[in-house]
């Protein structure tokens, strides 16, 4: 349902005027004059987090020195630990909370306030988007560095690196501000505010957000194949670039074209989106390396017990043989031998399976509530087909509508079934069979079989979707 008049040839000046409205002097002077009297009237809280502000800050220059420590003990078998990660992940937090502390101390007075102008109420919602949102960008940039989580510990391509840290310059800034400005005016209906200057600033979020992964995710594609993209998400760039590039921009399409609120829904939830995508990638990275840092750990036990077996061994030969030499050296132990990334199968795929359920059930609580909206497409019919059935009164064959709505349908039902016939059967074998002790043939046979029920049943189901009898 359309919820603003469409853009046309009077929307810039009505969004000038809007700009005009909210950033009067009596609007400045009430927002002044509240933010002065609850922070007095607040005055242990405003304390408090200033005090917050200046403790954060003092420890950004320790902590940047920690992290450059850490960095160089990561992949040194002695010195590696798998703590190293989580400490830097905290590292970077901390070094990121000077700013978004106080965005937060402005949302929570102008929160505080029982004055009834909506700028109060607006700028409270409004700083305190700009504190999750500084949070998080902020945090990202730390990790980004040279010496930080991403380079070192992640391993991820420095082209991609380097993208995300050049356009964040830009990024923070402007779709922080707008999305400020956004945030502060979502309950500011009037005419001029919320159709004119508010749509502004979220056309403005939402085509930052659609440049910014244009530039990051598909501007480096060409020149990033050549390498060896061992990174999870560079595997399934070009569909995150797709979805990161074209959602925003539909966005912004939908919100010019009348349907504000519809978009604003979108956005947000893509933004909720987004923000899970990253957890749910430094949350991976960090486990897979601990698992990797402890197999080092344990290979590395074991190159040393094998270098004490042999020492013993010709201990003991020589006190047979009794010819009174010297005390060999013992053998080094060969840590390049150590295979830096080793992860056993069962450890990569649980761990990649466990991530995958958690993401895609945040994923649904996420769109769940704005899926019974597709049911629009509902009405976009692509053509008819014959049921089998025939009317009573005419006598004519019963016909079935084929709409849009069916065919993405069937078009998911298709990739579940893609998605579970290649993956589904080797999580059997891993974690049941093999564990049941069953021979390797029989083993193949299982697999084999279910592969093709997985098959067969995506192809039964999509098809009905569609309305084709078997």
């Amino acid at each position: 349902v359309p919820s603003v008049p469409a853009i046309e040839l009077g929307w810039p000046t009505k969004a000038v005027l809007g700009a005009v409205e909210l950033l009067s002097p009596g609007h400045l002077a009430t927002a002044s004059t509240v933010l002065t009297q609850e922070a007095l009237r607040l005055w242990p809280v405003t304390l408090l987090f200033v005090l917050a502000f200046i403790l954060t800050w003092r420890l950004r220059p320790s902590l940047r020195t920690d992290i450059r420590e850490r960095a160089e003990y990561v992949g040194r078998v002695k010195q590696d630990s798998l703590w190293h990660t989580p400490a830097v992940i905290g590292a970077g937090v901390v070094m990121a909370l000077p700013w978004p502390l106080l965005f937060a101390l402005l949302a929570i007075l102008f929160g505080a306030s029982d004055n009834p102008d909506l700028l109060v109420e607006g700028l409270a919602d409004g700083f305190a988007y700009l504190a999750l949102f500084a949070a998080i960008i902020v945090t990202w940039k730390y990790w980004d560095n040279d010496r930080s989580l991403f380079a070192v510990h992640f391993k991820m391509p420095q082209p991609l690196r380097k993208s995300v840290e050049i356009n964040l310059r830009w990024f923070l800034p402007v779709v922080g501000t707008s999305s400020l400005l956004l945030a502060t005016t979502s309950n500011m209906r009037g005419e001029n505010i919320y159709e004119g200057f508010s749509l502004a600033a979220f056309i403005v979020t939402a085509l930052g957000l659609s440049v910014f992964a244009f530039l990051v995710l598909w501007r480096i594609r060409t020149r990033s194949t050549t390498n060896h993209m061992a990174d999870e998400p560079n595997r399934y760039r070009a569909p995150i670039a797709v979805i990161a590039i074209g959602l925003p921009l539909f966005a912004a399409l939908m919100a010019g074209a009348g349907w504000y609120d519809s978009a604003d829904d979108i956005m947000l939830r893509l933004f909720l989106t987004i923000w899970l995508i990253l957890s749910a990638y430094v949350i991976y990275g960090t486990v897979r390396r601990a698992i990797t840092v402890s197999q080092r750990q344990i290979k590395y036990r074991q190159a040393v017990e094998r270098r004490e077996a042999q020492l013993k061994a010709r201990l003991e030969q020589q006190a047979a043989e009794a010819r009174g030499e010297d005390m060999p050296t013992p053998p080094p132990v060969d840590t390049d031998a150590i295979d830096v990334s080793a992860m056993s199968r069962q450890s990569a795929q649980l761990l990649k399976t466990l991530v995958a359920i958690g993401v895609v059930w945040l994923l649904w609580v996420i769109w769940a509530g704005l899926l019974p909206a597709l049911t629009i497409f509902d009405g976009f019919q692509l053509g008819e087909i014959g049921t089998g059935d025939t009317d009573p009164d005419t006598g004519e064959e019963i016909l079935r509508a084929i709409t849009l709505w069916t065919v993405l349908q069937a078009g998911v039902i298709a990739t579940i079934t893609i998605i579970a016939a290649r993956n589904l059967p080797g999580f059997l074998e891993i974690f049941i069979l093999d564990r049941m002790g069953v021979d390797a043939g029989a083993r193949y046979a299982v697999v084999t079989i279910l592969g093709y029920i997985c098959v067969a049943t995506g192809i039964v189901v999509s098809f009905q979707r569609l309305g084709l009898q078997w």
